[in-house]
């Protein structure tokens, strides 16, 4: 083979193996750019979710009647302006079923939530024993009916100084503080309020805490724990049932609940907390049974389930409405914080 044969050979060789690293690259490039482009789309994707999530939380503070969340509320009307064929927005309430992190062991047995082997003692002495937990399914599964964790019960709420178990309370402190001798102390306060038959009303809050105000406030409070609205309709006749509140009462608040929209005065009436404010003693419609009712079962939401989809993809957010410092809701502007957010793929 001639000189230039060989040559031509190699240069031949040599641009076969540029042309294929070029090619090598261009593939690359390609891919790179395809990911680059598949990044930002989904990059607009979670940006147009998070801005209905935050669209869902506006339309919430533009309620002409903050004092009640219910489902007469311009928010409703509205997610349906914010879903269409290519997004769905959703809103739900999260907080009003019974917290078995919270609920005391009297209340249960008119619930009948736990299995029929299991105790109120025995939820107390497990949540002494493993804490407060957010999985419900995982802590207390082994006690509670099947099906109950999911339909009736919630993680998700504040800790009312009335109805939280005093136990329970000690150990929030203690969680916020870190000092047992303080959180045996305000167990202490909490025993003695009840043995009185006293009701903490929220513009008392403050004054009861005493120091420990700043640190369990509003984690710790005195507003209703559950809205009216929304509460599962056995959840609602088992709390009537236990502070011997008529049934009628509950047969009207499900009758009516989807049309009213009523005032904090009007489901006074409705349960007859009125006259029994203040004292968490005695039972009876016009007694201390229905103003504990009235701790349970209020007309406010505190935790909303926002989620807002596309395609695959799913944004879920968890928002809390934070009480008013001692004054009742609807008297101060509502005030909403994201605590959880999650995302799907």
């Amino acid at each position: 083979m001639s000189q230039k044969g060989y040559t031509s050979i190699v240069v031949l060789i040599l641009l076969i193996f540029v042309s294929s690293l070029f090619l090598g690259a261009g593939a690359l490039v390609e891919l790179s750019l395809r990911q680059l482009r598949r990044g930002e789309d989904q990059d607009r994707e979670l940006r147009l979710l998070r801005e209905k999530a935050g669209q869902v939380i506006e339309l919430l503070l533009d309620d002409p009647t903050p004092f009640a969340d219910s489902p007469g509320d311009p928010v409703w009307a509205g997610l349906a302006a914010l879903s269409g064929q290519e997004t769905q927005v959703t809103l739900r309430d999260l907080s009003s079923r019974i917290g078995p992190n919270w609920i005391r062991k009297e209340p249960l047995e008119s619930l009948e939530l736990l299995r029929p082997e299991s105790s109120p003692r025995e939820l107390q002495q497990l949540r002494e024993d493993t804490g407060l937990h957010l999985d419900l399914e995982v802590a207390f599964s082994e006690l509670f009916r099947g099906g109950v964790l999911e339909t009736l019960c919630t993680p998700y709420g504040y800790f009312n100084l009335n109805v939280s178990d005093e136990f329970v309370l000690r150990r929030v402190h203690y969680l916020r503080s870190g000092d047992l001798a303080a959180a045996e102390a305000f167990h202490v306060r909490v025993q003695e309020a009840r043995s009185a038959g006293r009701i903490i009303e929220p513009d008392g809050v403050e004054d009861f805490l005493g120091e420990s105000y700043r640190l369990l406030f509003p984690l710790v409070n005195a507003e209703p724990v559950m809205n009216v609205y929304y509460v599962p309709e056995r959840v609602l006749e088992g709390l009537c049932r236990h502070y011997e509140v008529p049934m009628a009462r509950a047969e009207r608040i499900l009758a009516e609940r989807r049309a009213a929209e009523w005032t904090p005065a009007d489901l006074d009436g409705i349960l007859g907390a009125g006259s029994g404010a203040g004292a968490a003693s005695g039972g009876g419609a016009s007694g201390g049974g229905a103003a504990m009712l009235r701790q349970y079962l209020g007309l406010t939401t505190w935790f909303w389930e926002i989620r807002a989809a596309a395609g695959a993809r799913e944004l879920t957010w968890i928002v809390a409405r934070v009480p008013p410092a001692g004054l009742p809701p609807g008297t101060a502007a509502p005030e909403y914080r994201l605590v959880e957010e999650r995302i799907r793929p």
